[in-house]
């Protein structure tokens, strides 16, 4: 039986806390001395939650980042199938959504590294399309955010979801 110890962040008056396993609780408790935000701006938990996955990925502890991640999905419910539904739900700005992707895809290629995405990235059906082996998808981008610059919103997906485009 793995041991639990919790971990709190604050910021103002959000507080999110975590119960991670005995063995990376001193390596998060350093990663979240060392975390900050700005003290005037006003966070919501999730977003708190997701930026300090982007902390742990950013300052070394892939470890930790993953640990963190795994908090972060238990405790928001989020799959790769529904992480934009949850978000949804939260009600947020679009700077707090984009803020909440960046930091929950930012573990990802740590995690895709690690073979650690399966239970959270379900198989998904190929397309008829695509199941004859002569074409295939290279890259899909636009039309979601109801933008009319198409450069805003290229550089949009490419802030939030850089961990998953870095192959192309």
């Amino acid at each position: 039986m793995t041991t639990l110890e919790q971990i709190q962040l604050e910021r103002g008056s959000v507080v999110v806390k975590f119960g991670v396993a005995s063995s990376s609780a001193s390596s998060i408790r350093k990663l979240a001395h060392t975390f900050s935000t700005n003290p005037n701006e006003s966070l919501s938990a999730i977003e708190l939650h997701a930026d300090f996955i982007q902390h742990c990925v950013e300052f070394g502890g892939f470890d930790a980042a993953l640990a963190v991640f795994d908090t972060f999905s238990l405790a928001y419910g989020t799959t790769i199938s529904n992480v934009h539904v949850i978000i949804q739900a939260q009600g947020l700005d679009e700077a707090a959504v984009r803020r909440v992707l960046r930091g929950y895809f930012s573990a990802w290629p740590i995690a895709n590294r690690n073979g650690d995405l399966s239970a959270t990235r379900p198989a998904s059906p190929i397309p008829a399309l695509f199941s004859t082996g002569s074409l295939g998808l290279m890259a899909m981008f636009g039309g979601q955010r109801g933008t009319g610059n198409y450069l805003d919103e290229a550089e949009w997906l490419l802030d939030v979801y850089r961990p998953l485009l870095l192959d192309f």
